[in-house]
């Protein structure tokens, strides 16, 4: 595992090097406790997995940014708002907008996930259930991100591009993202999965 590791760093294909680093530490584990400590730490080993540099990640910006785009000027669309979309080009009667790879919802998605993958590890509850929470982040982080946006055509469309894109855009992230996280909280509470397990912590 340490020889893939510098291989794969030499390489420079990271996302590999990631795992290869994953397989060694499991590897440390399993040497200095066996497979009894290698089991009680296999979860936080894993989920350290988070951290590695996917290469779908990258490739998937664009289209996440451009389905964003579609689903948000189809909602404002719908309210009233006169808006226009080629791509990720979005017109309003006062601005022209890029709905770049910073309205992708990319890093949102992984974070959701991750934190949502890390509390159902935490809490009591049926598998199916616990399952369900995680994969529950996923539509929640596009829906958040989606209504992010919408909301910054509404705010371009009252106040200007720059105004949307300066002090807006920087700060509207973070509310619909702690949204995202009441909403998951409740749906915890419908499974019945916000008991802590005695045996993790």
């Amino acid at each position: 595992s340490m020889l893939a590791f510098l291989y794969t760093l030499n390489t420079k294909a990271y996302y590999l090097s990631a795992f290869a680093m994953l397989f060694m530490l499991a590897s440390l584990v399993w040497i200095a406790g066996g497979w009894g400590a290698l089991r009680k730490l296999a979860f936080p080993i894993l989920y350290l997995g988070f951290m590695a540099p996917l290469p779908f990640v990258e490739k998937s910006t664009l289209p996440l940014a451009m389905f964003t785009g579609v689903c948000s000027t189809g909602l404002v669309q719908l309210l009233g708002l006169q808006v226009h979309i080629v791509g990720n080009a979005v017109t309003l009667p006062n601005a022209d907008l890029v709905i770049g790879a910073q309205c992708s919802g990319i890093n949102s998605l992984i974070a959701l996930t991750a934190l949502t993958t890390l509390s159902a590890y935490l809490v009591q509850g049926a598998i199916w259930r616990r399952v369900l929470l995680i994969l529950s982040a996923i539509p929640l982080a596009l829906l958040g991100n989606i209504m992010r946006v919408s909301s910054l055509l509404f705010v371009a469309r009252a106040y200007g591009a720059e105004s949307a894109f300066t002090f807006y855009h920087d700060y509207s992230g973070a509310l619909f993202f702690v949204a995202a996280l009441i909403l998951l909280y409740g749906l915890a509470l419908l499974l019945r999965c916000t008991t802590l397990r005695v045996d993790v912590i």
